[in-house]
């Protein structure tokens, strides 16, 4: 099969004491999962950070195969690391999948390339699965829209154009955690686009560096925040501590909301949200920063909040029910300065005052 018409396709994996850290038959599915794909032109580089538990031996193994090529040399930490593989890529294309994650679908890179090349974008990006435990718990599914807020997508399902890497100077290395997230940031206020492939490319095992204790999550937070003062020092964020669990709220005015979603340059902005119920998911059909906007001449303020976990009050429980522009919304609690709204399917709270209209 020429591969004339099959643009490379790199794909990078950062190593450091597989063994050590129980981390092998993890890495094998890695690898293997790569392998599997039906994209017929990618290469597999891994680079390990001068491995001492006889990690060195099983990148020999797979080198010997054919599936990898791997480089093993000092790096000052995981970005460094995932620079150097950038450097060393020949592809048009990269992709980055850490050691504990796989791809689920055999057809996932040929999927995605082939979108890229007939949208002709810069980098595009999909769902994927969360392992917890040896089972698939819950599901990240793409917002690109909220991206002044958080990460609006796992970046184990983006592929990039390897020249817009490099012109924008890779990742920044001082982060520990969120130079992934700076990077998208930075894409999408540049005016990149982008394109959304509509189905679930990797399994993402929970428990990375940013979520492994509470110092590390700490430390994700303070980084987090720096994205944003870096990035949108017009917006006011305030973290709120509650039973051990931190609350961001995010408070936006009208002109920074419209100028970020303005931004939002890309071929097809996904429209399905999905919600796990049991096993199965459900399907809601909101444009989300539509929404946003739209509430905001209502309320004249929105909150943006991000918790982990939330009850939606049942129907008969007293709690007043709104219907703003055709969406469902309930109200969940009343303070002094502002009431909270929950969007059905969606972790959105709207407020208002207590003098307005409720």
């Amino acid at each position: 099969m020429s591969l004339v018409n099959f643009p490379k396709v790199t794909v990078i994996t950062v190593v450091y004491n597989l063994i050590e850290h129980t981390r092998e038959k993890f890495f094998r599915q890695c690898v293997e999962s790569v392998c599997k794909q039906t994209y017929p032109n990618i290469e597999h580089i891994i680079i390990d950070g001068v491995s001492t538990d006889g990690t060195l031996k099983l990148l020999k193994e797979y080198a010997k195969k054919g599936w990898i090529t791997y480089y093993s040399e000092p790096d000052t930490g995981i970005y460094d690391a995932m620079n150097k593989g950038i450097l060393r890529s020949t592809g048009k294309y990269i992709a980055f999948l850490n050691s504990d994650d796989y791809y689920c679908d055999n057809y996932g890179i040929e999927k995605s390339v082939e979108i890229l090349e007939n949208s002709q974008v810069e980098f595009s990006y999909a769902s994927a699965y969360v392992l917890h435990n040896a089972e698939i718990v819950c599901s990240i599914c793409p917002k690109i829209e909220n991206f002044f807020v958080q990460m609006p997508f796992c970046h184990q399902t983006v592929l990039m154009k390897k020249d817009i890497l490099i012109k924008e100077g890779m990742f920044d290395t001082s982060f520990v955690s969120a130079s992934d997230y700076d990077l998208v940031v930075r894409m999408i206020l540049k005016g990149y686009k982008s394109v959304h492939v509509s189905n679930f490319l990797v399994v993402f095992r929970h428990g990375g560096y940013s979520t492994n204790g509470p110092q590390n999550i700490l430390l994700s937070q303070k980084e987090q925040h720096r994205v944003w003062n870096k990035y949108f020092p017009d917006m006011t964020v305030k973290i709120r501590r509650k039973n051990g669990w931190a609350f961001l709220d995010f408070f936006v005015t009208n002109d920074l909301l419209k100028r970020l979603t303005s931004l939002i340059n890309e071929k097809n902005a996904p429209k399905i949200r999905y919600r796990k119920v049991g096993k199965k998911f459900k399907i809601r059909n909101i444009r989300y920063y539509d929404f946003l906007i739209k509430t905001y001449f209502v309320f004249q303020k929105i909150l943006f909040f991000k918790k982990k976990s939330i009850k939606i009050p049942p129907n008969n429980n007293g709690e007043k029910i709104w219907y703003i522009f055709g969406i469902e919304l309930f109200r969940i609690k009343k303070s002094r300065d502002f009431v909270k709204y929950y969007l059905l399917y969606a972790p959105i709270f709207a407020t208002n005052n207590t003098q307005s209209k409720s």
